[in-house]
């Protein structure tokens, strides 16, 4: 859907114009309009504001401003090169959406660590699986690769 049809959908509906009377003067699908209606419009999500601020950002790099060619790609870009995204995640690591965390224990230094997603992990670092796999046993002191 593009950012014109959610500024229609947006100013239909505070015109009060139903889900169907939508979809068909934009000729768009029934369900699109009902879930697009419900996940933002209603949880006052997105504005006529915010949509536009949107379409702006879509236009430059997050990272450096640089401005971008979004014309003949599906999933738009949001940065200029591969070097822009590293910095920009490295420095926002907040915005990175994880899925949740659990707290593990270390096998090797007993120390806690956190683990996302469904990762089955039981050393902290490379350090304390190689010290535990073909060390002499001895814990390492620090947790520097973690």
């Amino acid at each position: 859907m593009t950012n014109d049809e959610k500024i229609k959908i947006i100013k239909l509906r505070e015109l009060g114009a139903g889900y169907m009377k939508i979809a068909k003067e934009l000729n768009i699908n029934l369900s699109t309009v009902k879930s697009f209606c419900k996940r933002k419009i209603k949880a006052g999500v997105v504005s006529v504001e915010s949509i536009i601020a949107e379409e702006n950002d879509e236009l430059h790099c997050l990272n450096c401003g640089k401005e971008l060619d979004n014309k003949n790609t599906p999933r738009k870009r949001k940065f200029c090169c591969d070097e822009c995204r590293q910095k920009y995640w490295n420095t926002h690591r907040e915005l990175i959406k994880r899925k949740n965390g659990r707290t593990v224990t270390c096998n090797h230094c007993h120390k806690d660590f956190i683990v996302y997603g469904t990762a089955d992990r039981k050393y902290c670092s490379i350090k304390c699986f190689m010290n535990e796999r073909f060390g002499n046993g001895k814990v390492c002191n620090t947790n520097d690769d973690i």
